[in-house]
């Protein structure tokens, strides 16, 4: 009757045992994958980066020009203006788009620990 015991007892730690190396071998699929979809992220953020500074290089090019043409320094302090008041915007906007990433990846990592808490039944540390 013991051995029966320690049979089922063997038997149901070896099912837990493979039951948490499939959960972490899923986990780490999806980490996996999360972190393709950031590389994939990151290259389309810094080619449309590249495309915007192009785009404000042609068009302070392109107004610089014209200004110079017509001799009106008035029009070039304007245009000056317009084009740091873009470059602050796209530093801005490049700064939101890495919170937004590192907020994603954080909140990520919460959840696959909560997850994992809660599979394991373990509590989560206290916190002060």
């Amino acid at each position: 009757m013991q051995d029966n015991i320690s049979e089922k007892l063997i038997s149901k730690n070896s099912e837990n045992i493979q039951k948490l190396f499939d959960l972490t071998t899923r986990i780490d699929e999806r980490v996996k994958l999360l972190k393709n979809k950031e590389c994939y992220i990151n290259s389309v953020i810094e080619g449309m980066v590249a495309k915007n500074i192009d785009i404000i290089e042609k068009v302070a090019s392109l107004e610089a020009k014209q200004l110079i043409s017509s001799g009106n320094d008035s029009k070039l302090n304007e245009t000056e203006r317009r084009v740091s008041k873009l470059e602050d915007q796209y530093g801005v906007n490049n700064e939101r788009w890495k919170s937004l990433a590192n907020f994603m990846i954080q909140l990520i990592w919460v959840i696959l620990a909560a997850y994992l808490l809660t599979k394991l039944n373990l509590q989560s540390p206290s916190v002060p």
